[in-house]
């Protein structure tokens, strides 16, 4: 059974029949230009038309849209431009070099000035691709000892400084030194002195010796 026209609403068809979706590409060349003027020379008889041919073997078929970027050979934007390819060379032995004539149906700042300066009627202004939003930063993990069931570990350990307080001061003071005792041995040297001298006289006197004093 043939397939029917795409309903109302539904996804277009990508065949290239009528109210198909066409192809899209992106397009990035260099010119062999070193300045806008040398662009001006070198292509200004197609830019004054709005119109651009790239030579190359990579075609494309006809109506697909091209998002270009014309480099200078430094490497700096010459300008951008959105188009649709108007038709294709294909490479024939003998015959003209292959590649796509282009269309421009919307072009920047710079390559409207650039195709208003050589006379052209400049396309619609280029639309500025949409900015995306940067993406949400991811929530922060929660952390485990927020979870139920953890307890956080204890502190470290701080060495804590030792000091030694001086022992308190005695209630009662030392007992003093008692002297030594003295033996008194006067008397009995006294007395043998004593009987001695009185020995002495008795001795002398031939009597009995008087009465020690």
């Amino acid at each position: 059974m043939p397939a029917g026209p795409n309903p109302p609403g539904g996804p277009p068809s990508s065949s290239g029949k009528p109210g198909g979706k066409r192809p899209a590409i992106g397009l990035q060349i260099k010119l062999p230009c070193t300045s806008m003027a040398d662009v001006k020379s070198r292509y200004g008889a197609e830019l004054r038309q709005a119109r651009f041919f790239i030579r190359t073997r990579s075609l494309r078929p006809a109506d697909t849209l091209v998002r270009l970027e014309a480099q200078l050979s430094g490497g700096a934007v010459a300008f951008r431009a959105a188009a649709v390819v108007a038709r294709a060379v294909e490479p024939i032995l003998g015959g003209p070099e292959p590649g796509m004539a282009l269309q421009l149906v919307a072009v920047d700042e710079a390559g409207r000035d650039l195709i208003a300066s050589l006379g052209g009627q400049p396309p619609p202004p280029l639309k500025a691709d949409p900015v995306r939003p940067a993406p949400p930063s991811p929530p922060p993990r929660p952390s485990i000892m927020s979870m139920p069931g953890i307890k956080p570990p204890p502190p470290p350990d701080t060495p804590k400084e030792t000091t030694t307080a001086p022992p308190p001061p005695s209630s009662q003071a030392p007992a003093a030194e008692k002297p030594s005792p003295v033996q008194d041995t006067g008397p009995a040297q006294h007395n043998g002195k004593a009987s001695g001298f009185f020995g002495w006289l008795k001795r002398l006197f031939g009597g009995s010796p008087p009465p020690p004093v």
